[in-house]
Formats: structure tokens, C-alpha cells, sequence
């Protein structure tokens, strides 16, 4: 019984396996009378009801056989390789030359202090036609150079340049 006299309500039935019975109830929670040290703002929770027995459980199904896996194709030959081709033949090296037989060389020339002579003055260029430049002749060999004047006495400055 509570502290205020009450019954307690039953308690939830207990969950029901499978093929097996509901359980027992339990009972309900209920508050015991709290002392009033603080004008009922305090009371203590009363003891839980145990709960129902659950009920047995069901028994369990076979599980299905696990079906096979389909036969697996076969695999293809693989292809074969061709055969290789053949390589050519290799080009023969020649052989080294032979050296001439025995012919005699020349005998070396003698050397000569003679001075050698200037080829001949080319011919005059014939005369141009007017308005169109003339051929030119070959050059003429130039004579020595003459001999630089000796320098003359010089006048005085300023007097327009005579002599003394």
C-alpha cells in the first residue's frame, strides 16, 4: 500500500516473444509519505515495482540455404604473336685500299734564281661611246716617285709675304 492508502496500479505487461506467453505484471511506482520538514516542499521517491518476467523467446528461423554463385565464363585463348621479322643483311665493309705498286714519283724540280718577267702592258681601251662609259684599258706600270722640293725661305710675318 502507498502512504495514502491507495492500491498501486499494475505494471506493464511484459513484452511477449515470439510463441511465447505475456509476462506477469509488475507494480506501478508509488511516492511513501515524505516528512514535512519544510512545509511538503521535499519528499523522497518511493521504491520502483519490479517489472513483469518477459516471456521466452520465440524460436528462430533457418536462415534460406545461400544460393552458389553462376559458373564463370571461361577465359580466351590469348592471341598469338606474330613471328618476328627477319633483319636484312648487313652491308660488308670494304676492304682498305691497296697502295699503287711500286710506281716511281717524279724527281723533285731544281730551284730556280732566275727573276721571273712581268706579262706585257695591256692593249688601250678603245675609245667610249658618248654617253656610255668607255672599257677600261689595263693599267700602265707607274714610274718612280720624284723627290720631294726643298722648302723656300719664308718672309717675315706681316709683310706680305716678300723676300728680304
Amino acid at each position: 500500500l502507498g502512504a495514502s492508502g491507495e492500491y498501486g496500479s499494475p505494471g506493464d505487461p511484459g513484452r511477449t516473444g515470439a510463441g511465447g506467453r505475456p509476462g506477469l505484471p509488475g507494480m506501478k511506482e508509488y511516492n511513501q509519505a515524505s516528512n514535512n520538514v519544510y512545509n511538503g516542499t521535499f519528499s523522497f521517491s518511493g521504491y520502483k515495482g519490479s517489472s513483469g518476467m518477459s516471456g521466452f523467446e520465440g524460436v528462430r528461423g533457418d536462415l534460406g540455404v545461400r544460393g552458389f554463385g553462376g559458373v564463370k565464363g571461361e577465359t580466351g585463348v590469348p592471341g598469338q604473336v606474330g613471328p618476328k621479322g627477319l633483319t636484312g643483311p648487313s652491308g660488308e665493309k670494304g676492304f682498305p685500299g691497296v697502295p699503287g705498286a711500286g710506281g716511281s714519283h717524279g724527281l723533285p724540280g731544281e730551284p730556280s734564281h732566275e727573276k721571273g718577267y712581268f706579262g706585257d702592258p695591256g692593249a688601250q681601251g678603245l675609245p667610249g661611246i658618248k654617253g656610255m662609259p668607255g672599257i677600261t684599258g689595263n693599267r700602265g706600270i707607274t714610274g718612280p716617285k720624284g723627290v720631294r722640293g726643298e722648302t723656300g725661305p719664308q718672309g717675315l710675318p706681316g709683310d706680305g709675304g716678300q723676300l728680304l
